[in-house]
């Protein structure tokens, strides 16, 4: 819930702010925006993108669709 994400937010950006190394696994790019330095994106359990993070969702789901979803099919284990 938004009430939720909100206090998780906080709770994140302070934890940062202090320096803690955190590792958030999400598909909800909102959740995260500015609260990150650094994104790695995966495609496919590989890895697609790995550098700054945008600082908004807008920009982050846009680093997501250019490097996901108009890049050709990686051959999954087995193929070609």
């Amino acid at each position: 819930d938004r009430g939720g994400a909100e206090v998780l937010a906080g709770i994140l950006g302070e934890e940062r702010a202090r320096g803690t190394v955190l590792l958030i696994v999400t598909h909800d790019l909102e959740a995260v925006a500015g609260l990150v330095g650094r994104a790695i994106v995966l495609r496919r359990g590989r890895k697609a993108y790995d550098g700054p993070a945008p600082a908004t969702g807008d920009e982050l789901r846009r680093l997501y669709r250019e490097k996901v979803e108009l890049c050709s099919p990686l051959p999954l284990a087995g193929e070609g």
